[in-house]
């Protein structure tokens, strides 16, 4: 997806933006970090090997005006070589002024420039922004001709991050293109880095529309409004087979086709019409109904597909085909009943 082998950290620098709660004001980075060779290295690994899926973003603001963002004016500064180390102290000021909620942690900012990234075939740059929170402790060593000085030290974990983003400067008319993580809380509170800081949307490709059909369909397979038209969790467990079987045997996705293979009756498909709508309209949406199936995106889900009937605490049923080999049933005493048909035992 993101392909460094010839990228380079051109500038990298720290800025410490305080929690609301302790009173104080943003403390700027003196200069831009200087670092050797190996430390170069390893802070560029740190910075792109979280990025692993490409679900790009892109900037917005209000009535989707993306011009208007501020990140979207300080990166673009950036990118046409206006004042590294001022835009970021810019892009810093932003960030602490979206961090008041008492909720929200305090931490350093990164902001780094690369150069010769490869993005889907294109080579270009990004701007790097990581917000820094989580810190570990650290056991320093000091050796003298006579003593060894053990001392507690704090730093960061370069193999773990909290909220970070790529933008990189490609599709500038439509907002950029970036990749955003978040591995922080999930509460409303903290979601001030994608909405209230950065203000982005996802951007639709073929891996997003890929794996949003998927979960569209897991989502309808678990939900109140698929019990009436469904005959237990075996039926529903098929369901799920046969969109893995769709998905991982077609290159190319048509909605009409998919509802005549994955669901067995008219009021089935009506039902997952109207879950659908539901959801496009309560999370302001559209799933697209024609794209080319992502293979990523289909691996990816593999736990998704996965059926599982838990029958009190006793037993686990994995299904992973035929729903009609597995029948259910209630004996004379009220007892309820799995029948399990098989050809041979593996």
């Amino acid at each position: 997806m993101i392909n460094i082998h010839q990228a380079t950290l051109k500038s990298v620098v720290f800025h410490f933006i305080p929690d609301s709660e302790s009173g104080q004001d943003m403390q700027t980075g003196v200069e831009l970090l200087e670092m050797d060779e190996e430390i170069n290295a390893k802070l560029l690994h740190f910075l792109t090997q979280n990025f692993k899926e490409p679900e790009f973003h892109a900037f917005t603001f209000a009535n989707d005006d993306f011009v208007l963002n501020p990140l979207y004016n300080y990166v673009g500064n950036i990118f046409d070589e206006i004042d590294f180390y001022e835009q970021s102290i810019k892009i810093a000021r932003h960030l602490f002024n979206k961090s008041r909620h008492p909720f929200i942690k305090s931490g350093e900012l990164l902001v780094a420039f690369l150069e010769n990234v490869l993005i889907d075939d294109e080579m270009t740059s990004g701007v790097c922004l990581f917000k820094l929170e989580t810190t570990k402790d650290l056991l320093g060593v000091e050796r003298s001709s006579r003593t060894v000085n053990l001392q507690k030290l704090e730093g960061f974990d370069l193999e773990k991050l909290d909220k970070a983003c790529i933008i990189f400067d490609i599709d500038r008319d439509a907002g950029f293109k970036m990749l955003n993580v978040d591995h922080s809380n999930r509460n409303i509170e903290a979601r001030y880095w994608r909405d209230e800081f950065l203000q982005i949307k996802e951007v639709t490709n073929d891996y997003l529309a890929t794996k949003e059909y998927i979960r569209l369909t897991a989502r309808f397979v678990k939900s109140n409004e698929s019990e009436s038209v469904f005959d237990g969790k075996a039926e529903k467990a098929a369901v799920m087979h046969k969109s893995e079987k769709y998905f991982s045997n077609n290159e190319n996705f048509d909605e009409a086709v998919y509802l005549d293979q994955v669901f067995e009756t008219q009021m089935q498909k009506e039902n997952f019409k109207n879950f659908k709508s539901l959801e496009e309209e309560n999370g302001d949406k559209v799933f697209k109904t024609e794209f080319d199936i992502s293979e990523q995106a289909t691996k990816k889900s593999s736990r998704v597909f996965k059926s599982i009937i838990k029958l009190d605490k006793n037993f686990h049923i994995y299904v992973h085909g035929d729903h009609t080999k597995i029948r259910k049933g209630i004996d004379g005493d009220g007892n309820k009943y799995y029948q399990i048909f098989y050809d041979e035992e593996t």
